[in-house]
């Protein structure tokens, strides 16, 4: 018999007068597909996301040694989501670019180096084939990146999809992270 219950979590908000997130305790309910996080996102309103198959917890100093490494400020709901699902695999896992539809998210890469697969490892394989100002973020199962592109080196980061077969060139997915999650099907 599945055990569910209540579990403590987090309620992200996007707020536009202050332009950013902002995170609130709150108590959602864990299913038979994981925790359930409401992402409250500026442009798409409330999404439903699952998480499955979480990390070991990442912690601030793991957020800021990433921001250090690649010299960018992370948006704050990529940082929130690390915090929260580091790692994990979310639901819904599909997503459009400006070339293709129904791509689909494997799982985010761990922030932490104590995993093979990483953030860091993963920009290292990849150095000098995808963009100078590009952070990979997620993968999908054939060995593309969902990447957050610093095209301007300040402000929010715009998210593409990487192509493996197709080096140097990237797809176009959102103006944003949250848009990102708001674009999930």
């Amino acid at each position: 018999m599945a055990m569910y219950g209540i579990i403590p979590k987090f309620l992200v908000r996007w707020n536009s007068s202050m332009s950013r997130c902002i995170c609130s305790p709150d108590m959602m309910e864990a299913g038979p597909y994981g925790v359930v996080d409401p992402i409250l996102d500026r442009d798409e309103g409330i999404a439903r996301m699952q998480w499955s198959d979480e990390k070991k917890r990442a912690s601030m100093s793991d957020m800021k040694a990433i921001e250090s490494f690649f010299d960018v400020q992370l948006p704050t709901l990529y940082i929130d989501v690390q915090l929260q699902h580091h790692g994990a695999r979310p639901r819904p896992t599909r997503f459009n670019t400006d070339l293709r539809t129904g791509a689909a998210i494997k799982s985010f890469l761990p922030v932490t180096k104590e995993y093979t697969i990483n953030v860091f490892a993963v920009s290292s394989w990849l150095s000098g084939r995808i963009g100078t100002n590009m952070i990979p973020f997620a993968g999908d199962s054939a060995g593309n990146y969902l990447c957050l592109y610093y095209q301007y080196r300040q402000g929010e980061p715009v998210v593409v999809f990487w192509n493996h077969e197709k080096e140097y060139t990237y797809e176009f997915v959102a103006d944003s992270f949250g848009e990102f999650l708001g674009l999930l099907y």
